[in-house]
């Protein structure tokens, strides 16, 4: 009896955590814009007003690698064509490059996350927003790996988009996978890191997602 009582609550917190999922995508997709965290886009570069001159000068940021200021390009240039996948996609990127060197990187995580399943919400066939996912969980951003688990659902989608990017995906999980069974990483991640608790809050959804694209 007590078996049996156990496997309905894992189902049904399973079922709530779906639910859950579900709507935080479909509240997402109805949304331009939700969420985003710098409000002050008035004066981020005066002499760029259309989404595509914001986008050219996001990469240029990038390839000096200030993020930071790429992050506030596409954010505005998520404001003015919120439904563009590309835009979306860059600014996940741009977060999840930004983490790397931040000293708590979590909410950058957290955003990073958000904008790339937007992304695969607009365009399921995204290769480089299902990459991206995929990255957050075996690059660690902090001390960390992610959802392992995830990444390999997420690199199977990957690759019947794109067979050679899933597999070198697959080399780094892989690596990733033998270091998270080392005992210098088990006691440097004794404890849940910020990192794993943002993986386990929206491994949910996340994996919506990876099944939704799954299905297209």
């Amino acid at each position: 009896m007590g078996t049996r009582n156990g496997a309905t609550k894992t189902k049904r917190l399973s079922w709530a955590l779906t639910a859950a999922a579900t709507l935080m995508l479909a509240r997402a997709a109805s949304i331009p814009g939700e969420n985003l965290p710098r409000q002050n886009f008035a004066n981020v570069e005066s002499g760029l007003g259309s989404a595509g001159d914001l986008l050219q000068a996001a990469e240029e940021a990038s390839l000096e690698a200030n993020y930071h200021r790429a992050v506030s390009l596409l954010e505005h240039a998520v404001r003015l064509a919120p439904g563009v996948s590309e835009y979306r996609m860059r600014l996940g990127i741009a977060y999840e490059r930004e983490a790397e060197s931040a000293p708590f990187p979590a909410h950058l995580v957290r955003k990073a996350r958000r904008n790339l399943e937007r992304s695969v919400v607009i365009e399921p066939n995204n290769a480089d927003a299902i990459e991206g996912l995929a990255e957050l969980a075996y690059l660690p951003a902090g001390v960390c790996f992610g959802d392992l688990d995830e990444a390999a659902m997420l690199l199977d989608r990957l690759g019947q988009l794109d067979p050679a990017r899933a597999e070198a995906g697959r080399a780094k999980l892989e690596h990733a996978r033998k270091e998270a069974r080392s005992g210098e990483y088990k006691v440097r991640c004794g404890a849940v890191s910020m990192r794993q608790w943002v993986a386990h809050q929206y491994s949910a959804s996340a994996r919506q997602v990876a099944f939704q694209t799954g299905e297209k």
